[in-house]
């Protein structure tokens, strides 16, 4: 529906450039009664006047270009330094729960007179303990991909109300 809406809106502003189009022709004198060089100034003027709208429509969208930039700076989060920390922390946990699963697995597949009921609890501790190290992670993630959003969201609402 926007496209359909966009599209009319182009068409509109087609025909209404052809309408002063017109109504410069009209009230131009005819091309043939005027000198030559004062038809060459008559469209020089013209071409000079549609340069000049062109660039103050140009600098109109580079006004609005650098106000929205201005507004995305503004509103990107920075994610904060304890969030950045705990990840970090997450992932030492995560990575050190999985050397303790490797370990726990090396062991069971050493033993030479079968696995032990102990081996096993240990392989299934160090099991659990890497799955909530890996969620724990993925939760710190999560809520920086969460800040990131929000501010893109809140950068949409500006503009849109703007």
């Amino acid at each position: 529906m926007t496209e359909i809406d966009e599209l009319q809106r182009r068409i509109t502003a087609a025909f209404d450039r052809i309408g002063q189009g017109v109504h410069m022709l009209d009230a131009a004198p005819a091309a043939d009664a005027l000198p030559e060089g004062a038809l060459a100034k008559a469209e020089a003027d013209v071409l000079r006047m549609e340069l000049q709208a062109a660039l103050a429509h140009s600098e109109a969208l580079q006004d609005k270009l650098d106000g929205v930039q201005d507004k995305l700076a503004k509103a990107e989060p920075e994610i904060s330094s304890t969030l950045v920390a705990e990840l970090e922390e997450q992932i030492a946990k995560l990575k050190e729960a999985n050397a303790e699963l490797m370990a726990a697995n090396e062991a069971m597949r050493g033993a030479e007179s079968g696995v032990t009921i102990e081996q096993m609890d240990q392989g299934v501790v160090a099991e659990l303990a890497a799955l909530r190290a890996e969620r724990a992670a993925e939760a710190t993630e999560m809520k920086a991909l969460l800040a990131l959003v929000e501010g893109a969201n809140r950068v949409a609402s500006e503009e849109e109300s703007t």
